[in-house]
């Protein structure tokens, strides 16, 4: 999607070649990023903060209406439903799709004089890692509710995941507060933000993928993983298997302080501690050097 101010009754649009005094574009280009961690397999409806409903089409009635002072002011803003990260998070797709957009948008209107990044949340992650892994697409940015890439954000939910599975499987009852204790965060963030970006769940497919599953016996039979990893494929190895293994000394002593309140000794924890794969198959992981830690 692109807009641009201009006047439709006056004259016709710049093209790469030539102006246009019915064009009030300024030369500069502004690339919106949309937010949310998301591995949804779909190239998505949605624009980020410039998605439009059945009742709202301008820019400025839109959850994204700042960028209206973009437009406003001449600057072109741009943006693909595969530039938001609760669509699709590989960064590598966001890439490619900044690539091809701005292609069209100089085929059309000419080169930019530059190109700004503009987007909170996913959309500072791509900013950030667009900016450091691709120079040229963008020329400059404007993160905000930054991270400085997916990891960062994922990362904690992903020990969420590993610390729900110990207290699930433990003998012993936990509190809230001894959640809490040996997370180093309060444990209502793990609750809710583990169902708002299941990303380390195997069943986190799009509707659209488990329905075709649920018609197709031989893929039922396979298994389909939905993970933020398989998301991935197309970058990483098909067969890699990724592990956060965080936990080896910072949350040993941290559990050895907190351990008066536990019902459960802290090298227990360690032993109980697994890691995180694709298929979920939670496979142990504390060794000597995990142990030492407690």
């Amino acid at each position: 999607m692109i807009d641009i101010l201009h006047d439709p009754t006056a004259g016709s649009l710049p093209t790469a070649t030539a102006g246009s005094p019915a064009s009030g574009w300024n030369g500069k280009l502004i690339y919106s990023f949309g937010g949310g961690v998301q591995a949804n397999y779909h190239m998505g409806r949605g624009l980020g903060a410039m998605t439009g409903t059945d009742s709202k089409f301008y820019i400025e009635d839109l959850g994204g209406g700042f960028l209206d002072y973009f437009v406003t002011r001449g600057y072109a803003v741009a943006a693909g439903s595969l530039n938001v990260m609760g669509t699709n998070n590989d960064d590598v797709k966001s890439a490619e799709t900044v690539a091809k957009i701005k292609e069209h948008f100089i085929e059309e209107f000419g080169p930019p004089m530059f190109t700004i990044g503009h987007g909170a949340s996913g959309g500072s992650m791509q900013q950030h890692m667009i900016g450091n892994n691709y120079p040229g697409l963008l020329d400059g940015i404007m993160p905000a509710r930054s991270y400085p890439d997916t990891m960062s954000f994922l990362q904690p939910l992903y020990d969420c995941e590993l610390l729900e599975h110990v207290f699930n499987t433990s003998g012993n009852a936990w509190s809230t507060e001894q959640k809490g204790a040996v997370a180093g965060k309060y444990w209502g963030y793990c609750v809710g933000n583990g169902t708002r970006y299941p990303n380390a769940r195997p069943s986190n497919c799009d509707a659209s993928v488990k329905d075709e599953v649920a018609n197709d016996p031989k893929l039922k039979a396979k298994g389909v993983r939905c993970t933020y990893q398989d998301n991935l494929v197309s970058s990483a190895h098909r067969r890699a298997r990724h592990r956060w293994e965080d936990y080896a000394a910072a949350h040993g002593r941290r559990s050895r302080r907190v351990a008066a309140r536990l019902r459960e000794r802290p090298r227990q924890l360690c032993r109980r501690r697994v890691g995180n794969d694709p298929d979920r198959r939670h496979p142990l992981l504390c060794g000597r050097r995990a142990a030492a830690a407690v």
